[in-house]
């Protein structure tokens, strides 16, 4: 974990946001690794990142410092999913995740959610993750 240079308390809290938006978007840990890798990539490419003038563009060290820090932070966000599930706990990610994924695969549970209500209003719209998006449109289909 040579990229990350914060205290033991920043990267919990880390761990603990990488882990609720992997889950609030529906997304492995794997993808984001690789999704992670290829910006290192794609910005360690531009011109700007010539040794030449890389103390003119302290900004591009810096984020891939930031980029590489988030990678080396993903073995500790499944070790995190692992005590979880090891304990039968739930985060409101997971319940966010779990929602969906229920709403996915047993088509029954759509047809009786929507049986429950005439409207559903939404406050706060901003704030609705990708999976609770998902769920949602399910339930109105």
């Amino acid at each position: 974990m040579d990229a990350v240079e914060v205290m033991p308390s920043t990267v919990t809290e880390a761990v603990l946001q990488a882990a609720g938006e992997a889950a609030e978007h529906l997304v492995d840990l794997d993808d984001v690794d690789a999704y992670l890798a290829a910006r290192v990539e794609q910005v360690a490419a531009l011109p700007y990142n010539d040794a030449k003038v890389a103390g003119r563009y302290a900004p591009i060290t810096t984020l891939l410092g930031r980029l590489e820090a988030r990678r080396q932070l993903l073995p500790l966000v499944a070790a995190y999913r692992e005590a979880k599930a090891l304990r039968d706990s739930l985060d409101f990610g997971d319940q966010a995740r779990l929602a969906a994924e229920l709403a996915r695969q047993v088509p029954q549970a759509a047809v009786e959610e929507r049986g429950r209500s005439r409207v559903v209003l939404l406050d706060e719209f901003q704030d609705t993750s990708h999976a609770q998006a998902r769920h949602a449109a399910r339930a109105l289909r």
